[in-house]
């Protein structure tokens, strides 16, 4: 890593900023780069910290997957089983988690 034109203060202020969704993961590289860094060091360290919230991502989006499925299904099932109402509340909230959990997924 070569050395940084201003302080580690602005780099941390810079990581955090995406941290909190105030910059994206590009602009983050972009501006670590103006700070003197190395562009494949900046891809590294961005990488690197946001991981973790990437994976948690995957894991909330494969939830949202399994019981929005659950949902829905069950609600399609009971429906058609004729139990004499049709259980739209259950279809319509297991298909919006499916279908959130499948972009969350796809995004990651």
């Amino acid at each position: 890593m070569t050395e940084l034109k201003h302080s580690q203060e602005e780099v941390d202020i810079a990581l955090s900023d995406m941290l909190e969704g105030r910059r994206t993961p590009s602009e983050t590289v972009d501006i670590l780069v103006e700070h003197g860094m190395d562009r494949e060091a900046a891809r590294a360290i961005v990488q690197e910290k946001t991981a973790p919230f990437v994976e948690a991502q995957k894991k909330d989006g494969q939830r949202d997957i399994l019981w929005g499925s659950v949902w829905c299904i069950g609600g399609l099932i009971a429906t058609i089983a004729d139990f004499g109402y049709v259980f739209w509340g259950a279809i319509v909230f297991g298909g919006i988690q499916l279908i959130r959990g499948i972009i969350a997924v796809s995004n990651n």
